[in-house]
């Protein structure tokens, strides 16, 4: 179980052309999650052996008995046969022989549902498996894309088939990874750090493939990170461009306290369409209460906001904003889960949040607020690092309150 990018195809596909060159095995059996993708594979290995100069079979009028991209035959008698899951074909086999070599390749997708991925695993064990020979060799390669996917049960071993099953990893592409954003003129850039697991799949290689595929891709593809199931908290985030706010907008601001930094997210109102939006966000330590309250004040304006801010026993901090100029509500709901309710609600199924591209930190923020899984994959309670998460628990405090 390797990242993408970690060259799991190719080496499948190159250990299937070597076994099969080398005389090891006879009949191979590539499975994918389609018919196209098993073909792709297999047509993908039939270059590997032209270029090794492996001859084709022919029947005795000299015509091919198979060459093409689901199926390779040759002359010294071994075949490769493509085969997707979407297809259920039965009884596989060439000629009197049966598979004695299949390979398990791109079988998971990141949308399977799981009753789609107990559909596959119905056709693996019930139509693929039971063709092979008692002394078949198995191999799978694939990413962890879904925590209920065929992949996830293998790796916690919560399968009944393929019990002496020995498993490489899941390896990420990079241990202690740390995706970091940055704003260079009207785009936001995501830099990523940490150690990569292989040399082939170095730091430089990473950022490409972040820049290509954007952060929560990466966290998915490479890290494992999967958000089927629930992980992700916050899966979908509407952003919009910044535009020229009117004065007359009522402006709202949600308060993290800290001893290190002090966060705070902007939000205003469309008197009209009773939208939100997040406008500006500020992150600040090493100051007085004093001047974060003038910072703050500088970046509203003139208008009065209504901000809210700190857990319940956090009074002592607003009521030291309140000395120092700003007035500041306690929250309406301290329960941490009604108030991730609220703001994914706000975000998703009511449409009513959109946050300004240039909040990179509370995106960034919302775009990596994960559960912690438990054993099997399944989301807890716990949040991954919760206590780095100011501007996610900021934007909490003040949606809770307003909603």
């Amino acid at each position: 179980i390797w990242p993408r990018g970690g060259g799991k195809s190719t080496t499948c596909e190159l250990i299937t052309a070597a076994v099969m060159v080398r005389g090891k095995r006879r009949y191979a059996l590539y499975v994918s999650g389609t018919q196209d993708q098993a073909d792709k594979h297999v047509e993908a290995i039939g270059t590997i052996l032209e270029r090794l100069n492996v001859q084709r079979s022919v029947n005795k009028y000299g015509t091919s008995r198979g060459w093409r991209r689901n199926r390779l035959r040759a002359a010294d008698g071994f075949t490769i046969d493509a085969f997707g899951l979407d297809t259920g074909s039965r009884g596989t086999k060439d000629d009197d022989s049966r598979p004695d070599f299949i390979i398990f390749d791109d079988i998971d997708q990141v949308h399977d549902s799981t009753a789609t991925t107990r559909k596959k695993i119905e056709v693996l064990t019930q139509t693929v498996l039971p063709t092979a020979i008692d002394t078949a060799a198995v191999v799978g390669v694939q990413n962890l894309i879904t925590a209920h996917g065929i992949f996830a049960q293998l790796a916690d071993r919560s399968t009944p088939w393929l019990a002496d099953r020995i498993i490489s990893g899941p390896y990420p592409a990079l241990l202690n990874c740390v995706i970091t954003p940055e704003q260079q003129a009207d785009e936001i850039i995501y830099r990523v750090n940490g150690t990569p697991t292989w040399d082939g799949q170095n730091l430089d290689a990473c950022q490409r493939i972040i820049t290509t595929m954007g952060p929560d891709a990466f966290w998915r593809e490479c890290q494992h990170r999967v958000d089927s199931g629930g992980l992700a908290i916050y899966p979908s985030v509407p952003v919009c461009d910044p535009f020229p706010v009117p004065d007359d907008w009522p402006r709202y601001l949600g308060i993290d306290y800290g001893g290190v930094h002090t966060c705070v997210v902007f939000l205003v109102q469309d008197p009209i369409t009773l939208h939100w939006y997040v406008i500006d966000e500020y992150l600040e330590g090493n100051r007085t209460i004093e001047e974060h309250v003038i910072a703050i004040s500088q970046r509203v304006g003139t208008a009065e906001p209504f901000a809210v801010g700190g857990v319940g026993s956090e009074e002592q901090w607003r009521r030291e904003m309140r000395r120092a100029g700003l007035p500041v509500s306690k929250p309406s709901v301290i329960d941490v889960e009604i108030g991730i309710s609220r703001v994914s609600g706000a975000l998703g199924e009511d449409g009513i949040l959109s946050v300004f591209r240039t909040c990179v930190g509370l995106l960034d923020n919302l775009r990596t607020y994960r559960r912690a899984p438990d054993e099997r994959g399944r989301p807890t309670r716990e949040i991954v690092n919760k206590s780095t998460y100011h501007y996610a628990d900021a934007l909490r405090y003040i949606v809770s309150r307003i909603r």
